[in-house]
């Protein structure tokens, strides 16, 4: 069985990409703007996630949207 949790980031990791604090990226998640999957080790957001937020981010103003994330491709949600 594949290790899903390479593949995914943990909030620590995307608010660090993301140039922002946890406590906002728990909050984008918990809101919804941010998708996650919940998974026994905690939320984990997929790659695609970060960049997504980043490009927002940068439209609107924010930081310069550049993220060093690896897009794995074919990521397939986990239920």
């Amino acid at each position: 069985m594949q290790d899903l949790t390479t593949e995914y980031l943990t909030p620590a990791e995307a608010a660090r990409m993301l140039e922002v604090s946890v406590e906002r990226v728990r909050t984008w998640l918990k809101t919804g703007r941010m998708a996650c999957v919940k998974t026994p080790l905690g939320r984990l957001i997929p790659p695609q996630e970060v960049e997504r937020i980043a490009v927002e981010r940068a439209k609107k103003g924010g930081k310069d949207g550049t993220v060093t994330t690896p897009v794995a491709s074919g990521m397939q949600p986990v239920e």
